[in-house]
């Protein structure tokens, strides 16, 4: 679905990340994790095109991304941002009928089926009880859930998720980790930020993981998610223990 081959990002002169190379196929997820300011966002920039590329190349179903237009790009690459809160009082069935911007003709309206597809997403995430309410008075988490709505409708074949689970609380973390497996499931490809390296157990199939600049490591979750490497990367000693037949990571 996306492949990133040897791409240098970052800003001009100043380059951010090298020789990244990793892939997400149709009903995978792949979790990037790193430390603070290590380039997860500026990757996810590139990528969506909002800064250009460096060196290197993007491929989405074997086309070049970079020679696609716009339009085409937005109907194929979803975004899930933070959770935000937009400076007008919008309904949450107009947040997520927003999604349907890249199908719409210059100066158009959403349609009748414009609508219902935004209601639909609602509903299959859940969340359908509050398309008449103003998304700035529901809860981060609803936030978080209509934000993943309006990617939907789009009809994406890849979602791409800057830390999904920022600022929400236990509870509303796991139902948004749930949600990025059952999304993958259904065939989408997902692409997704995290600080809690337990949600790369919770829903990943491969993880990358940014040690620094010019080293990317890409692999599968067993493999790749090692006390060493989860210590060095946020510089405190970390233990993977399982418990119950399932794998934690332990600050110690």
């Amino acid at each position: 679905m996306l492949k990133l081959q040897n791409v240098k990002c970052g800003y001009g002169n100043n380059v951010i990340l090298n020789n990244v190379s990793f892939e997400v196929k149709a009903g995978e997820v792949v979790c990037i994790l790193g430390a603070n300011g290590v380039g997860k966002t500026t990757l996810f920039k590139t990528v969506l095109g909002h800064i250009p590329i460096l060196g290197g190349k993007i491929f989405l179903k074997e086309k070049m991304l970079n020679s696609m237009s716009i339009v085409d790009k937005a109907k194929e690459i979803g975004y899930v941002p933070q959770a935000h809160t937009p400076p007008f009082p919008f309904l949450v069935r107009d947040v997520a009928v927003m999604g349907r911007t890249a199908h719409l003709s210059v100066f158009s309206s959403p349609s009748k089926k414009d609508m219902y597809m935004a209601e639909e997403a609602l509903e299959s995430l859940g969340i359908g009880y509050l398309k008449d309410k103003v998304y700035t008075e529901i809860s981060g988490g609803e936030r978080q859930l209509v934000l993943i709505a309006r990617a939907l409708v789009q009809t994406p074949s890849v979602l791409i998720m800057d830390e999904p689970t920022s600022n929400l609380d236990f509870g509303n973390q796991m139902k948004a980790v749930k949600q990025v497996r059952k999304l993958a499931d259904s065939g989408l490809g997902v692409i997704m930020t995290t600080h809690y390296p337990d949600h790369v157990y919770q829903c990943a199939d491969k993880v990358t993981v940014i040690k620094n600049s010019k080293e990317i490591i890409f692999g599968n979750v067993d493999e790749t998610m090692k006390s060493e490497l989860l210590s060095e990367i946020y510089n405190i000693k970390v233990s993977v223990k399982n418990i119950d037949g399932k794998n934690i990571c332990i600050p110690v």
